[in-house]
């Protein structure tokens, strides 16, 4: 078990370039500003669903554009930020 988790974890994965939505409901937070460089793991935007805050989390590293302002509703697996590589 541990052998497939340190290969899926080594890289050989590609991720998505758009932080998306878990589910329904209204964005309460960003984060982060249009432009701005991120890591993978940080946080771009929180939105509240069910009075929780769910984050919305880079994919990788790179630079963020913005979907979503606060206030805004997004449905699930709605596209709010897309975090570009130098190769996109």
């Amino acid at each position: 078990m541990r052998l497939r988790l340190s290969a899926r974890d080594a890289g050989s994965a590609t991720t998505e370039p758009e932080g998306r939505a878990p589910m329904p409901g209204s964005v309460v937070a960003v984060h982060v500003a249009d432009g701005d460089s991120v890591s993978a793991g940080e946080p771009l935007v929180s939105i509240e669903a069910m009075k929780m805050e769910h984050p919305v989390l880079a994919p990788h590293d790179g630079v963020v554009r913005l979907l979503v302002a606060v206030g805004d509703q997004v449905r699930r697996d709605q596209p709010v930020a897309r975090v570009t590589t130098e190769e996109d």
